[in-house]
């Protein structure tokens, strides 16, 4: 356990950005087949900052102490929130460009 700790304490801000950003991208997927779109777009935006803080709180969970953590917590929930909601975005306008054009 320690080992995992330390080696997701030392990935670098771009890696943990990357993971935010593609865990947020792969679940908007999910949202594609829900019909109301004001429901698909609040969902596809604002799960992302859950994920972004289930992340910062990693270390957390596996010992490390929160102490550290907490001055810094808003900062890059915000950066990983907001950067896994341009994910989410793109995947759900992609989806539905997608859609859209095998409809025509």
């Amino acid at each position: 356990m320690k080992a995992i700790l330390l080696w997701f304490e030392g990935l670098p801000l771009s890696a943990t950005t990357a993971i935010v950003a593609g865990l947020s991208a792969v679940l908007a997927l999910t949202y594609v087949p829900i019909r109301s779109s004001g429901v698909k777009w609040w969902l596809a935006l604002l799960s992302p900052f859950g994920i972004a803080a289930c992340v910062y709180r990693v270390p957390v969970w596996m010992g490390a102490d929160p102490s550290k953590y907490s001055s810094w917590a808003l900062l890059f929930i915000t950066i990983w929130g907001g950067v896994g909601a341009i994910a989410a975005a793109l995947a759900i306008f992609a989806c539905g460009a997608i859609t859209r054009s095998a409809r025509k």
